[in-house]
């Protein structure tokens, strides 16, 4: 090999190998936007994969196997493959081991076995009238190999039979008749929570295949404020890269489920039992309780009082949650600009006290001052609200910059509250509220796709041009 090929592949090797080792290069492909190794590990295997093949290509070609590296390469190996690590790793259900015990040594047998007869099957190469025989021997344990690790992934998974697909199981389970029930006679937006999954695995994307809108999501990379939300509530750390990807939502604070509109509780089991159980039930379908809140507050309501996002900061746990349901938290700068709404402080708010009554006490309140959509849909939301003052008009879902809003036909700033959702400013009286959502990027790539059109079209007509002029010549 040429020192130039050893420096272009011995970069590429680096770079990976230096990000698989230490999280700051491997932050910084992501543009630190998280520790993920989704992609990026697709990526060094096929980088992998390519020397490989050219090294074994050389090696066919009568290149010369060096031992020394060879043994050096199987020592490393062997090493990584039994190394103590220590190493903790959390389960689904929070639970922890030592990778050292999450290791199957029946796996690991099988590794160590390949990496020998793949090392014999490479010494073949040293001499040359082995070569044909040595590369056949590399493909057979290399299919044997495919064959083998690949049991779990073809012979031991999950599968959904066809008498399944017509059973209440899975995403086709009781949820599905429930659901259809609620929206049957309920046309309002308001959102679902169920205390139960309806797979196998860990699902926490349940509202996306049975079309509900619900608080819990998978995403290697959610919504940032809403991530901010859930922290500035103490419902997650959004320290916890996995906390902010597995995210549970709403469905453990009874406050927050008030406040973000959960209506209904799909449940499996006693209902009744369930400590601060702000549900009542309204029938059921199949094993699957439907429970409909007697407190939960509607999409868009406006709040006469607020509190600053300094003395929110000052409250801990649950006492943040209610004192949500009493003010709206604001940035402080924006609190001159609110002088007809009060000012809490924040230091009478305490769980200890919050009882039920109270509970009671300030929804009617906010929902005396709501906001009546006459339609909506995923990407924009259109009703009427009046108001007696100058005040917030609280929804409850992430702020976005792609979200824009008009009152009463006049183009107006969204703003950030709650730590990371979304209000608009109203005058006092009648104001008609149309929020819209535009996908971002949409008109830029639309404007990029139609000049490459544009360009390919004219280099076409010009190589055309130019092909009649070679033939008239």
């Amino acid at each position: 090999m040429k020192a130039r090929q050893r420096i272009v592949y011995g970069m590429f090797l680096g770079i990976f190998i230096f990000a698989t080792i230490f999280p700051w290069f491997r932050r910084g492909f992501w543009l630190f936007q998280g520790d993920y190794f989704r992609d990026f590990s697709l990526y060094t295997a096929i980088i992998f994969i390519l020397f490989s093949t050219l090294t074994f290509d050389k090696f066919i070609k009568g290149g010369a196997v060096n031992r020394l590296v060879l043994g050096i390469s199987f020592c490393v190996s062997v090493s990584l493959l039994y190394f103590p690590y220590g190493i903790i790793l959390q389960d689904d259900f929070g639970g922890y081991t030592p990778l050292s015990e999450a290791i199957d040594q029946e796996t690991q047998l099988k590794i160590l076995l390949f990496l020998i007869l793949l090392v014999a099957g490479l010494i073949l190469f040293v001499s040359k009238k082995f070569i044909s025989y040595a590369a056949f021997c590399i493909l057979m344990i290399t299919f044997a190999e495919l064959a083998t690790f690949n049991h779990h992934t073809v012979d031991m998974r999950h599968v959904i039979t066809n008498q399944e697909l017509h059973q209440k199981t899975g995403y086709n389970d009781y949820s599905i008749d429930a659901i259809t029930l609620i929206k049957r006679q309920d046309r309002d937006f308001f959102r679902i929570e169920k205390n139960y999954g309806s797979t196998v695995h860990r699902s926490l994307n349940d509202a996306k295949v049975q079309h509900y809108y619900g608080s819990s999501s998978y995403s290697s990379f959610n919504q940032l404020n809403y991530i901010n939300f859930l922290g500035v509530t103490e419902v997650l750390d959004p320290k916890n890269e996995d906390e902010t990807r597995w995210v549970k939502g709403v469905k453990d604070s009874m406050a927050l489920q008030v406040l973000t509109g959960v209506r209904y509780f799909l449940f499996k089991g006693d209902w009744e039992s369930s400590p601060d159980n702000i549900y009542s039930k309204i029938g059921s379908v199949g094993d699957v309780n439907i429970l409909k809140s007697r407190y939960a507050l509607p999409m868009g309501i406006a709040y006469d009082t607020y509190i600053t996002q300094t003395n929110f900061s000052r409250l801990t746990g649950e006492n943040r949650q209610i004192a949500l349901m009493k003010a709206i938290m604001i940035p402080d700068a924006i609190a001159p600009s609110l002088p007809s709404m009060s000012e809490i402080s924040g230091e009478h708010v305490s769980n200890s006290d919050y009882s039920l009554d109270e509970l009671s006490l300030d929804t009617e309140k906010l929902k005396s001052n709501r906001l009546f959509i006459t339609d909506f849909s995923d990407n924009h939301i259109n009703g009427r609200i009046k108001t007696k003052l100058k005040q917030l008009v609280f929804f409850s879902f992430p702020f976005d910059p792609n979200w824009s809003a008009t009152v009463n036909g006049k183009d107006i700033e969204m703003l950030m509250v709650d730590g990371g959702l979304s209000a608009v400013l109203v005058e006092p009286g009648d104001n008609v509220i149309f929020l819209q959502y535009d996908t971002p990027y949409v008109k830029a790539g639309l404007c990029i796709t139609m000049l490459g059109l544009l360009i390919y079209g004219i280099l076409l007509l010009r190589n055309r041009n130019a092909t009649k002029l070679k033939t008239k010549m």
